[in-house]
């Protein structure tokens, strides 16, 4: 089954960037939680396809991004991806790009919840989602929970 959401999410990413909404839904529980980066002015939690959209909607009218996927690590339920951010401000046209890991958690074949982190460090696959919703990584690299 985790090789299956590692698809899942590797058809999320491409659809990402082209633009393609719907596949993106058909890709995304209706119930889908959406994790800012904790270092993201007025970060918070989009509930929702809806919500999410919007959101997604709202950084759209802001930049121009496309997100390079490194890899796809399978850890069972949750697939982490390494990837680059690169884009441009659509007033400014200002170049950006960043390393940032993303972190979906799927169940029956479509993304449950996202969130990331801005680092360039690969993350264990012992990283646990539920450390994001306590301790949010704050743009450092997640640790590893504690056994």
């Amino acid at each position: 089954m985790s090789q299956e959401n590692v698809g899942v999410v590797r058809r999320h990413q491409e659809a990402f960037n082209r633009g393609d909404l719907m596949t993106m839904r058909e890709l995304t529980s209706p119930d889908i939680e959406w994790w800012d980066r904790a270092d993201d002015p007025d970060a918070s939690v989009h509930r929702g396809y809806d919500a999410v959209m919007k959101h997604l909607a709202e950084f759209d009218d802001l930049a121009e991004l496309r997100v390079e996927p490194r890899e796809f690590i399978d850890a069972g339920d949750f697939v982490v991806v390494p990837t680059r951010q690169v884009g441009r401000g659509r007033t400014s046209a200002a170049f950006f790009e960043e390393d940032q890991v993303n972190v979906f958690r799927v169940r029956d074949g479509s993304a449950r919840s996202f969130g990331s982190t801005a680092t360039g460090a690969k993350p264990s696959k012992r990283w646990d989602w539920r450390s994001r919703r306590s301790a949010p990584c704050a743009g450092q690299a997640c640790a590893a929970p504690s056994q």
